[in-house]
C-alpha cells in the first residue's frame, strides 16, 4: 500500500516498541515485560489495545500486521460500498427529476398538421358570382348558377395550392387581391352569356 493509515502506522509502533523491548530483555537477561506485568496484575486488570493486540515472537508479530490490515481492508471495502450506494440513490433521484421535466415539455397530444388541395379560382368564383348575377339580374337557379361559375372558370387560368386548412382564409384574401381585377371581368361576362341564351327551362 502507498500510504499507511493511521490504524496500521499504530500497530506498527506498538509493534516496533515490542520486539525492542524483546531484544533488550534478552540482552540484559530479564523476563519480558509483558510476561512480568501479567504475574503482577490481577487477570481483571488486564488491558488489551483498542486497535490491534501485540502478539510476542516472530510469528505473533506476523499474525498481527494480518490482522491490521485485513481489518483496515474490511473497513475500506464498506466504506467504498457505502459510497456506492449514495452514487445511485443520487443518480436514480436526477433520472426522476429529469424525467418530469422532459414529460413537462411533451404536449398532452401532438395534433398533425392537415393539409389539403384548394382551387383557388373556383373559390374566388363562387364568392363573386352571385353578387353580379344579382347585379345584372340573371337567373339565380341552381343550373345559371353552375353556367356562370362553369363558364368564368373557363376564361381564367387554373390555380390550385397545397395549404394548410387552417390558412385557407388568409391565402384566399391574398389572391382575390392578386386576381380580382380579372376575376370581375370573366364573371361579368358569364352572366351576361347565361342571361342571352339560359339553358333552363323557360315558364310557359
Amino acid at each position: 500500500m502507498s500510504k499507511k493509515t493511521n490504524k496500521t502506522n499504530h500497530v506498527l509502533n506498538l509493534l516496533s516498541a515490542g520486539v525492542k523491548e524483546e531484544a533488550e530483555d534478552k540482552k540484559t537477561g530479564r523476563e519480558p515485560a509483558e510476561a512480568t506485568k501479567a504475574e503482577k496484575e490481577p487477570a481483571d486488570t488486564k488491558k488489551v489495545s483498542g486497535v490491534a493486540v501485540v502478539r510476542q515472537g516472530k510469528d505473533g508479530i506476523a499474525e498481527t500486521i494480518k490482522d491490521a490490515l485485513e481489518q483496515e481492508l474490511e473497513e475500506k471495502k464498506q466504506e467504498e460500498q457505502e459510497k456506492e450506494q449514495i452514487r445511485k440513490k443520487e443518480a436514480e433521484a436526477g433520472g426522476t427529476a429529469e424525467d418530469a421535466e422532459e414529460k413537462k415539455e411533451i404536449p398532452e397530444k401532438i395534433e398533425e398538421e392537415e393539409f389539403i388541395i384548394v382551387n383557388v379560382m373556383e373559390r374566388l368564383v363562387a364568392e363573386r358570382a352571385q353578387a353580379y348575377m344579382k347585379q345584372f339580374q340573371t337567373c339565380m337557379c341552381a343550373r345559371c348558377r353552375a353556367d356562370v361559375t362553369a363558364l368564368s372558370l373557363t376564361g381564367l387560368p387554373a390555380k390550385y395550392v397545397v395549404v394548410n386548412k387552417n390558412a385557407v382564409s388568409p391565402l384566399m384574401n391574398f389572391y382575390m387581391v392578386k386576381y380580382a381585377g380579372r376575376i370581375t371581368v370573366e364573371v361579368t361576362k358569364a352572366c351576361m352569356a347565361v342571361q342571352a341564351n339560359p339553358h333552363h327551362k323557360k315558364d310557359k
